[in-house]
């Protein structure tokens, strides 16, 4: 008579939970696939400018103040004085001869058909102009050059490098002082004694350094 097989403790046991725990895994895994793929994408991180810049958002950009010298004229400005032109998609100069400056709208570069611009030069001794429509974007950009004759840059020793800069509105000038917050800042080039610098939308422009 053949003896039987003695069965080994514990083993089916073993077999038994090590198969339930995979199914248990199993499980899991596919809940855990099935609820991501239901979920929308995650929407990405916000960038390290719109993260670190501590003044708020204009317009949903991200915008820094920054504190600027304004280049000042030999001779203030007593009234503003302001000049307009209109515009169709073939561009055009506009001039303010009497303070050495220029707006030069490119081809294709206003948003609609026509375009009355008027730029106005503030009152005082900065540098500094308001453009309007205000808020308006342009296709292209449009470039401000100023002469440099009647500012004191031509007889500073030093003459520092300038640059373009953008403020929404004049309270962020101080006539005072010389100084200004700006909002954007640009850079410019200088030619024929002359400094010049792009932009893409309208309000407030100045000239600039520091």
């Amino acid at each position: 008579m053949r003896k039987g097989i003695r069965s080994m403790p514990g083993r089916s046991s073993r077999m038994r939970f090590g198969g339930a725990a995979r199914v248990v895994i199993g499980a899991s895994a596919l809940a855990l696939f099935a609820a991501c793929s239901s979920e929308p994408p995650t929407a990405p991180v916000a960038s390290a400018l719109s993260r670190t810049v501590p003044s708020g958002l204009v317009g949903g950009v991200a915008r820094a103040v920054t504190n600027v010298t304004g280049l000042l004229r030999t001779a203030a400005v007593v009234a503003p004085i302001s000049r307009s032109q209109t515009f169709d998609r073939t561009g055009g100069q506009l001039n303010i001869p009497e303070l050495g400056f220029s707006l030069t709208v490119p081809t294709d570069a206003i948003p609609g058909t026509t375009l009355t611009i008027t730029v106005t030069a503030i009152a005082g001794k900065m540098v500094a102009y308001n453009f309007e429509p205000h808020g308006t974007q342009f296709r292209k950009p449009l470039t401000i050059t100023q002469a440099l004759r009647g500012t004191k840059w031509l007889t500073s020793l030093l003459q520092p490098q300038l640059s373009g800069g953008y403020f929404q509105n004049e309270s962020q000038l101080n006539d005072q002082n010389g100084s200004a917050q700006i909002d954007e800042s640009f850079r410019a080039l200088i030619n024929n004694n002359a400094v010049s610098f792009d932009i893409w939308h309208f309000s407030g422009y100045m000239v600039s350094s520091g």
